[in-house]
């Protein structure tokens, strides 16, 4: 892993000197039960140590971005990045590193070593056995409790990216290519990998779709800023004609819930079920003006991934620690010593007042309404308006959940969509 290159950031060791701060990330690459491993070269500073490959994350940089290049780089392979084995840091005398391993899968190239002595695929219960550097013991010792556990995480999902209308989309695809097609959609700020606790079991029925919106994510911004929803709903005609999705499920959240109905709305007979998560159809000011503070107030960029945790878990009470961690690492880039949120603040500036109500009658497929039970941003009254209004709509409130009640409370969240799906003879 080449985590000793340029530094970006530093603090004041114990004796007086700079200690440099960098963030690396590594791959946890497995085949057959085994794990592969990596011994660094002689003359490397941590010549003859093992460790998971990978290397430094970049200003501007992903830490999944940073682990795509690295692989490429170090070993000639592509491929795609999976969910946050765990994180580590290690003061060494010289660097202290903040070290992020995930699982990945391979794709596509034959291996080729170019900063590395040699490669193993070793069982995780041999993992012990080897000389690993300081930063990697924490992960190996994961992946030994792991494997004891007999815990095994789905595999990661293939990764397209789409041009339409000049801009470039990621999708995150999961499932067979022979399921029927089920569209995700993020609300403001967030990106496709919030979805993951939920298209992990889809895939097993459908071929689940992830899509960073304009302006968030791995998709690209719009230059000129163009964020209203009739740019969004162009989006998403276009990439729904372009992988060729015919009969598809959608399900959006707050702001990817307004396209969703929109889109469905407007192309009848496209979309076979609609799930509509947590925002009005009309906000009055009040509430537009919540959803405004809700993002807008959030900062530009945070000091480190606990200062970005603890911010989100102010709008998300309920959702586990260890979520917030996994979508933290997928959702900040580095910007020097800082870490930014990787969406266009411009969208905020942007944010259409919109008025839904006329269309809902034209939504003519099985469409399932979704309230966190202390959201703030649907309220019960206007969740159960909504449903009368859908000509076959059904109402889910989601207990201990707030706007994001695919993060509070994701369980009861999975079961309400596959219960829903269920009665409707998709399952």
């Amino acid at each position: 892993m080449e985590a000793w290159g340029r530094q970006d950031s530093g603090r004041m060791s114990s004796g007086g000197s700079t200690l440099k701060k960098i963030a690396v990330s590594a791959a946890v690459l497995e085949k057959d039960g085994r794990v592969l491993i990596a011994r660094r070269k002689r003359g490397d500073r941590m010549e003859g140590k093992w460790e998971f490959p990978g290397g430094k994350i970049e200003i501007g940089e992903t830490a999944q971005a940073c682990l795509r290049r690295e692989m490429k780089e170090e070993f000639g392979i592509d491929v795609a990045v999976g969910p946050l084995v765990g994180r580590s840091r290690h003061a060494y005398p010289h660097v202290e590193v903040d070290l992020w391993a995930y699982r990945v899968a391979r794709r596509a190239g034959d291996f080729q070593l170019h900063d590395h002595e040699e490669i193993l695929w070793v069982r995780p219960s041999s993992l012990k056995s080897y000389d690993f550097s300081a930063a990697d013991v924490p992960i190996a010792g994961i992946l030994t409790r792991e494997r004891n556990a007999t815990t095994v995480d789905s595999p990661p999902p293939a990764e397209h990216f789409l041009q339409a209308g000049g801009l470039r989309f990621r999708i995150l695809d999961r499932g067979p290519d022979t399921g029927r097609p089920f569209l995700l959609l993020h609300g403001t700020g967030d990106n496709a990998h919030t979805w993951d606790l939920l298209a992990s079991p889809l895939a097993k029925s459908f071929r689940v779709l992830a899509m960073d919106q304009r302006g968030h994510g791995e998709s690209d911004w719009a230059v000129p800023p163009a964020y209203g929803c009739d740019d969004y709903l162009r989006d998403l005609r276009a990439v729904i004609d372009i992988l060729g999705l015919e009969d598809v499920i959608l399900l959006g959240h707050s702001m990817g819930a307004l396209h969703a109905s929109l889109y469905t709305a407007t192309n009848p007979g496209r979309v076979a079920a609609l799930v509509h998560v947590d925002i009005e159809p009309f906000p009055p000011d009040w509430n537009r003006k919540y959803l405004l503070g809700l993002y807008g107030n959030l900062p530009d960029s945070y000091s480190d991934t606990e200062e970005y945790i603890e911010e989100i878990a102010r709008n998300a009470p309920y959702a586990h620690r260890e979520r917030l961690l996994d979508l933290a690492s997928k959702s900040l880039a580095r910007k020097g010593d800082r870490w930014r949120r990787t969406y266009d603040r411009e969208i905020l500036a942007r944010f259409d007042h919109y008025d839904l109500r006329d269309r809902l009658a034209d939504i003519r497929c099985p469409a399932l309404v979704v309230r966190g039970a202390e959201s703030r941003v649907l309220g019960r009254e206007a969740a159960e308006q909504m449903v009368r209004a859908l000509p076959a709509g059904e109402f889910a409130e989601i207990p201990r959940a707030a706007h994001p009640a695919h993060l509070d409370n994701p369980g009861a969240f999975r079961d309400a969509v596959i219960g829903f799906l269920a009665r409707h003879g998709f399952l």
